[in-house]
């Protein structure tokens, strides 16, 4: 951009907590300045993915380059300088962030510890999944007892309760920032004795293990913001409350749904297995598996907290929670979590890629599917050239399938059918014949089950699961 400012920020809809939280970077003072960013600049929502004239009207060319060049600012999405999906960067920056991106690009970070770690923190969580919270931050004596009360979860809740209005979820972000940005100076300046700094090994501010990046300390540093404006006054109560009501009904949708997903849980099917583990882990052992139908984002987590629940054997009350969850959606999909570490994902899902390649096509050729290519969508080739989507694998890799939360609309729909994918995921974790899955998907005589080409490479990693 020749000698002028960016006027308009740029990111995606919904806005995750990167995305925002690169948003409140761009409104540093310093970071204006050094990025070439105006006073008040706008803030602007489009979808992820190719740029499209319906949310550009009157712009004659739509590339970043054209747009840019024009005054607006693109943070994580498109593909730009400040997005860590574009594949220059992040092989330049490996698991950095946007807003990581931006912040180092500003050379806004020394001797800002604060804001250092807001950075990292955010960065860490869309990198590596890390909380923002040391800790699960809920309150049992609460409306939402078991929503946990951190920025990332209620930047979710915001984006379920307010799908078409991502202008709303960064107000209230933006809120939530002020307010812990005041709530930090005052303990900095020692005016909080209930709060104290830590710091980590290197000498920095730990947001996280302070377990600052809450609601409530978002709130309680509002209202010492808000009465530094306004005195104690009846406008101080009216905001903190209208806050406080955005805020909650949001946190009721997902109250709600985690309500149903333990009733999900405590419907599911539950299978005691013996867990084969790979030649390199620990001895074998038992391991639970739960098998229920639910559309609720929450049923992976009440599986692995565990509900109460009667025995159907004695009606006594017991906890049921499982240590792998098998979860399938109302539109088909189905989603694998595992729990804790429990198990390892790689032989699911070889075992998965296979079955759902061999019943696309049985002439169709086995190779490198021991486990994906890359976190994401995995792709497979047909016989006749043609190159499909199978599952989905997130960059945790505690999860599998072709559903997933970050994404509500889901990925590739296997072929597999219900039966089939649970018949396919117990072979995997008791280490029965790969082709004795493959051929029941196929609707072919069990047999012996035998895949000459994986017992000849070993694709599983592990011989017994393959002879």
């Amino acid at each position: 951009m020749s000698g002028d400012l960016f006027h308009t920020v740029v990111t995606h809809r919904p806005p995750d907590l990167d995305a925002l939280g690169t948003m409140v970077v761009t409104d540093d003072p310093a970071v204006k300045v050094a990025i070439g960013i105006v006073e008040n600049p706008a803030f602007k929502f489009i979808p992820s993915g190719e740029l499209r004239a319906e949310d550009w009207p009157g712009e004659p060319v739509l590339t970043k380059e054209a747009l840019g060049a024009k005054g607006y600012l693109f943070v994580d999405v498109v593909g730009g300088q400040y997005d860590h999906h574009n594949r220059k960067a992040a092989a330049a920056n490996p698991r950095k962030a946007s807003i990581l991106l931006l912040a180092e690009a500003a050379g806004v970070l020394e001797d800002r510890s604060g804001l250092a770690s807001f950075v990292q923190v955010v960065s860490d969580q869309d990198c590596y999944a890390i909380s923002v919270c040391s800790h699960m931050m809920v309150d049992p004596k609460s409306d939402t007892p078991h929503v946990p009360r951190d920025l990332k979860t209620l930047v979710a809740a915001l984006n379920d309760r307010y799908p078409d209005d991502p202008e709303t979820v960064r107000r209230i972000f933006f809120q939530c920032v002020e307010g812990l940005q005041c709530l930090f100076n005052k303990i900095d300046d020692g005016e909080c004795d209930d709060i104290r700094i830590l710091y980590d090994e290197d000498g920095n501010v730990d947001l996280r293990s302070m377990n600052f990046l809450t609601v409530d300390n978002a709130a309680r540093g509002l209202q010492l913001l808000l009465e530094n404006r306004h005195g104690d006054s009846d406008q101080v109560d009216q905001e903190i409350d209208s806050f406080w009501e955005t805020v909650t009904d949001a946190w009721q949708g997902r109250e709600t749904e985690w309500r149903e997903a333990e009733d999900a849980v405590r419907d599911a099917a539950i299978y005691k297995l013996v867990y084969r583990r790979p030649i390199d882990e620990v001895e074998d052992g038992d391991v639970v598996l739960l098998v229920g139908h639910s559309d609720s984002k929450c049923f992976g987590t009440a599986a692995r907290r565990g509900v109460t629940a009667k025995s159907p054997i004695n009606g006594q009350p017991f906890t049921k929670r499982g240590d792998i969850a098998l979860q399938f959606f109302s539109d088909g999909r189905f989603i694998i979590t595992m729990m804790n570490g429990a198990v390892s994902l790689n032989r699911v899902v070889a075992y998965l890629r296979v079955c759902d390649l061999k019943k696309r096509h049985q002439d169709a050729e086995i190779k490198n599917l021991r486990h994906l290519d890359s976190v994401g969508t995995s792709k497979v080739e047909l016989p006749d050239g043609s190159v499909v989507d199978q599952f989905y694998y997130p960059k945790e890799r505690s999860s599998f399938g072709n559903r997933f939360n970050s994404n509500p609309k889901g990925h590739a729909v296997s072929v597999l059918t219900e039966e089939e994918v649970l018949f396919a995921l117990r072979g995997a974790l008791e280490c029965f014949p790969l082709g004795r899955a493959v051929r029941h998907c196929l609707g072919q005589d069990i047999g012996t089950g035998r895949i000459p080409e994986y017992e000849e490479r070993g694709e599983v990693g592990d011989e017994e699961a393959v002879a």
